[in-house]
């Protein structure tokens, strides 16, 4: 036996994979099952097709089945045939006596595997079977890894599972324990305030989450508004108040818009975060708090501080852990999920029985630059949703602002821009759902995994289109060959 065999063969024992073995000849069975042991398998041995049911095959969860091609009763053939559709990850290797091309070709035409002759050679046997089990894995691998990717598309309220905000969830993940301050960047409405609140909630802090917009308090209320004040401190202070920071005490502290904050303010604040205790405006105490300090900014701190409106050494002691959130623009890739999860939440709330967008649609969609972000989204899916009631998300539907930008953007096929001969075009099926699978696969530069992921697909069914793409089509959509 070559290297090459030795270590597959090791690969197998190691995981004692499930084979089973449909024939009619016992003398075959037990030769399959016998050679099967040897490799490390687990052989499960059935006399006839018609004992080849899903049930069986959901039961034993096999990584390969070997199977006679002609059987009385129902053939192996037609077992293939019924079940394959339903379990295209599972490798079928057809056995057969009368072995040809042409018969090869037609089990391979119905989604055979693999293909060898009867009387069954050991060493074939355990290359055709070794090829299947370790195909199986990598599927089941990839379907592992497709799930954990999806289960990252949601994270503690943030929506998308484009690589930058896979980052940042990582980074969540990794500093949230830690007490180090950590500051948010970001353009309005790209949801800074859900990664504040996802890095409170992964800290396992079990105080509040306290939150203070810098820029919607005058400035004569700020340093109370934060600290807190005692009976009497200025006029009107008619009963002692505790302040943000107080109240944050065992929690964390979000200070949002932080470089709205004056600057007579920012000194206090920096004497906070180096002392870790406040004083009540109108006060002497000195009250040690314990609060995690996260901060958050549309504008670039590096630019107030060059101005002169935010403090060099206040921007390093907030810097520690630096978040940067990626527009919408530059994460277009996101905008199905984030449509589906705001008209899921729409019909929740409302009672609309909206169904989806369709592909014309999200093609306007995808080509807005939204520089509202994520909230602007939010409100225009919103709105469609109010105002339409029902059914699935048109291109009409969809306000002409936008619809007139994404043609700006980028020119619209001709289908979804509305020119023509006035009349709704028809589009066949097929045609829709290859270009459907193209332009998904070019979105995510060229990974079919990730494709089939955000279509909702398996990525089987991606893999069945490319073999029937035109090779010079597949070049030219950057599908892989």
């Amino acid at each position: 036996m070559s290297a090459a065999h030795g270590h597959d063969k090791a690969y197998i024992i190691s995981n004692m994979e499930k084979v089973i073995v449909v024939d009619d000849d016992t003398a075959i069975l037990r030769f399959a099952a016998f050679h099967l042991k040897r490799m490390g398998c687990d052989p499960v041995e059935l006399s006839d097709g018609a004992a080849l049911t899903p049930e069986v095959i959901t039961a034993e969860r096999p990584s390969a089945i070997l199977i006679d091609m002609l059987m009385p009763g129902r053939s192996g053939l037609d077992t293939l045939e019924a079940l394959h559709p339903s379990f295209e990850s599972v490798p079928f290797i057809m056995m057969t006596a009368h072995g040809s091309i042409e018969t090869a070709v037609e089990a391979m035409r119905r989604g055979a595997f693999d293909f060898i002759s009867k009387p069954l050679d050991p060493t074939r046997l355990e290359i055709a079977v070794n090829h299947a089990i370790r195909t199986t894995q990598m599927s089941r691998k990839l379907a592992e890894l497709a799930t954990s990717a999806r289960g990252r598309n949601e994270y503690h309220g943030m929506v998308g599972g484009n690589e930058s905000m896979r980052k940042i969830y990582d980074t969540i993940e990794v500093v949230a324990p830690s007490n180090a301050t950590a500051l948010i960047t970001g353009e309005s409405g790209t949801g800074k305030e859900l990664v504040a609140r996802a890095l409170h909630s992964v800290s396992g802090r079990k105080g509040h989450l306290i939150e203070v917009n810098c820029g919607a308090i005058p400035s004569e209320l700020i340093e109370s508004e934060l600290f807190g004040h005692e009976k009497g401190a200025f006029t009107g202070a008619s009963a002692r108040r505790t302040g943000a920071a107080e109240n944050a005490d065992g929690g964390s502290l979000f200070l949002d818009e932080i470089c709205e904050l004056p600057l007579n303010m920012q000194v206090k604040l920096l004497r906070f975060l180096q002392e870790r205790y406040i004083q009540r405006v109108g006060g002497n105490e000195k009250i040690t708090i314990d609060a995690r300090i996260i901060s958050a900014t549309k504008k670039d701190p590096l630019e107030e501080v060059r101005a002169g409106r935010f403090r060099d050494d206040l921007f390093y002691r907030l810097n520690v852990i630096p978040i940067h959130i990626p527009p919408l623009r530059l994460r277009a890739d996101d905008i199905p999920a984030l449509c589906d999860r705001f008209l899921r939440r729409i019909c929740e709330e409302n009672g609309v029985p909206f169904k989806g967008v369709r592909p014309d649609a999200m093609e306007i969609l995808m080509r807005h630059t939204w520089p509202g972000n994520i909230r602007e989204l939010k409100n225009t899916i919103e709105r469609i949703a109010i105002m339409n009631r029902s059914g699935s998300v048109t291109a009409a539907m969809i306000p002409e602002s936008i619809v007139e930008e994404a043609k700006k953007n980028r020119p619209l096929p001709v289908s979804l821009s509305g020119s023509g001969s006035g009349a709704e075009e028809i589009i066949p099926f097929e045609q829709v759902k290859r270009e459907t699978f193209e332009r998904a696969v070019r979105i995510c530069g060229g990974n079919v995994v990730e494709a089939a992921k955000k279509l909702g697909v398996g990525y089987n069914t991606i893999y069945r289109l490319m073999k029937n793409t035109p090779q010079d089509n597949r070049r030219r959509t950057h599908i892989p060959d």
